[in-house]
């Protein structure tokens, strides 16, 4: 139990990081 609540801790982790990350490129593709 313990080990898959970390996998998503970490992976709502990433997407919270990735995501913004992910989307400002979009937009700067976007823009062009």
């Amino acid at each position: 139990g313990l080990n898959l609540y970390n996998n998503g801790f970490a992976a709502g982790l990433a997407a919270a990081v990735l995501i913004p990350i992910i989307e400002m490129f979009g937009k700067d593709d976007d823009d062009r």
